[in-house]
């Protein structure tokens, strides 16, 4: 769908340009200059449109984020790792059930999931974190650990929020592109009924129009 947008979008464009190179044949017209006007705003629309859509994007936000959330699964798992040791020395069941976990419990899923595990595990370290200095959890692990977590969740809703932005450009301009095309079937019909004293300008018309438009014909 992308490049077929492009596409028009460049036909009309070609033909803006075609009419811009010959606005001395057809500026004095009472009907061609309200077409142009009309067919002008909306591309200058599309170009923004189209120049938006390039710096908008969720690639930027996910692979950060996906770089700190894995990096929030491979702790997680070996704090979860460090509390399976401590809970079977201390004969904690419940707490062993709670976080004896495969690496790939962390690492797959969805993200709001994964967040939600590795935050358990912290929850789990802070309960006995008086207890936990021999097995390697010390405060500020549980700190750290805690506030990648933190920092994890505006990053999605970051990318979710530019997500919504890039759908509703991609949205308008379809739209906006169809309205330029009705718009230029009137102007097919007025440079073939005004502009035959001008063939070699017709002909340029119509050749910036059939580029990537068979519909457009010249009788």
């Amino acid at each position: 769908m992308a490049q077929r947008l492009y596409n028009r979008y460049s036909m009309q464009m070609a033909v803006k340009a075609c009419m811009e190179k010959n606005r001395s044949r057809w500026a004095g017209n009472p009907f061609i200059p309200e077409t142009m006007d009309y067919i002008s705003v909306r591309l200058r629309k599309a170009q923004e449109l189209f120049d938006k859509k390039e710096q908008v994007s969720t690639e930027g936000h996910t692979l950060s984020k996906n770089v700190v959330l894995d990096g929030i699964a491979a702790r997680a798992w070996l704090m979860s790792t460090r509390l399976v040791v401590f809970a079977r020395k201390k004969g904690l069941r419940v707490l062993l059930t709670e976080v004896d976990h495969p690496r790939s419990y962390f690492e797959r899923g969805p993200e709001v999931e994964r967040i939600a595990r590795a935050a358990a595990i912290t929850e789990k370290a802070e309960h006995y974190l008086p207890q936990l200095e021999p097995y390697k959890i010390r405060m500020s692990d549980v700190a750290s650990l805690n506030a990648d977590i933190e920092q994890v969740r505006p990053l999605s809703s970051e990318r979710d929020a530019v997500g919504d932005e890039a759908q509703q450009l991609t949205n308008s301009l379809p739209r906006l592109l169809q309205e330029v095309q009705d718009k230029l079937y009137e102007l097919d019909e007025e440079i073939t009924a005004f502009m035959d004293e001008f063939p070699d300008f017709q002909d340029q018309y119509f050749y910036a129009r059939r580029t990537t438009d068979r519909k457009a014909t010249h009788a």
